[in-house]
């Protein structure tokens, strides 16, 4: 769901971020202080990798063959990958589908969408851990892919609750809160356009906004805001 990368984001993982929204029961709450590691499922859960392990990307794994036409039309075949790999928390076809076309929607960002493709056609699909797709060193490339996609082309109703919550996390400075430029990639992603769950989305930006913030385990939390985040997690794991 998931910038002009200067610098590049390095993520974090967001099933750790999960993990602590969880851990702090309803009485708090959290967001995309930080973005996924290697092994994140993308179609379910949103946007990231580490630039030597990533994931297979919006769910993913290899497209079709490599080229300079739009990325967007990789997506059939690189989600039919994905979905073969047989993992056991990757996505459905459609949810893979729903993610992949978010990053490939800007025309402007097909360079970095073909090159991540590309790396992902020539490596092997794994399973993580978790049961995530991960496309082993492809991490780089999967960052570059969304960060120009969530900026070239944002959900407009989130640019604005993004830049003033990713402005309170910084303002927390809890040790292990990320850049700013990589929270604004995050919240970005989170709430993009076509996932079904920007509504979801803009009531935990609503919340956070008004929250007071702690850090918790070194990140940042928005307190009180606990309900709304995992209501916006649940519809997206629902995708």
């Amino acid at each position: 769901m998931r910038a002009t990368p200067s610098p590049t984001p390095s993520p974090r993982p967001l099933a750790l971020v999960l993990t602590l929204l969880l851990a702090c029961s309803g009485d708090a709450g959290g967001g995309p202080t930080e973005t996924e590691t290697s092994g994140s499922s993308v179609a379910s859960d949103s946007a990231g990798a580490t630039s030597s392990d990533a994931s297979a990307g919006p769910s993913g794994s290899g497209s079709g063959s490599g080229g300079e036409g739009p990325a967007n039309d990789r997506c059939d075949a690189f989600c039919a990958a994905v979905v073969a790999a047989g993992c056991s928390s990757g996505p459905t076809l459609d949810a893979c589908m729903l993610t992949c076309t978010t990053l490939t929607s800007s025309e402007s960002c097909d360079a970095l969408g073909n090159a991540y493709f590309d790396c992902v056609d020539g490596v092997e699909i794994t399973c993580d851990a978790g049961g995530d797709p991960v496309a082993p060193s492809c991490g780089l490339q999967y960052l570059l892919a969304i960060d120009c996609a969530v900026h070239s082309n944002p959900n407009p109703d989130v640019v604005e609750p993004c830049a003033s919550y990713c402005g309170h996390v910084q303002d927390a400075a809890c040790p292990n809160n990320a850049p700013e430029d990589e929270c604004s990639t995050n919240c970005l992603w989170f709430g993009a356009s076509g996932t079904g769950c920007g509504d979801a989305w803009l009531e935990f930006l609503g919340c956070a906004n008004a929250a007071s913030f702690a850090c918790v385990l070194g990140f940042a939390v928005a307190e009180g805001c606990g309900e709304p985040f995992q209501a916006y997690s649940q519809c997206i794991d629902g995708v």
